[in-house]
């Protein structure tokens, strides 16, 4: 049966010590809090990561991670 999204939030907290969100790299961005680039490609790849770590790998999300990763490198 589908997990809901509490049900997704506790098992991605309980893997991924660090989250990080496209939306939360946009708000970053927009109230100057990147000191540096590098914090911010840091943010990118921590993006990348953590769905590489969550996802299965062959899953769509897994995949697209990769890609997004690949063409962000």
């Amino acid at each position: 049966h589908p997990r809901n999204s509490l049900q997704d939030f506790d098992a991605y907290s309980k893997v991924i010590k660090t989250p990080m969100w496209i939306r939360r790299v946009i708000e970053k961005v927009k109230q100057n809090m990147y000191k540096t680039t590098k914090e911010w490609v840091d943010d990118m790849n921590l993006i990348w990561n953590n769905a590489l770590v969550f996802n299965q790998k062959g899953s769509a999300a897994y995949d697209y991670a990769t890609i997004l990763k690949k063409d962000f490198d």
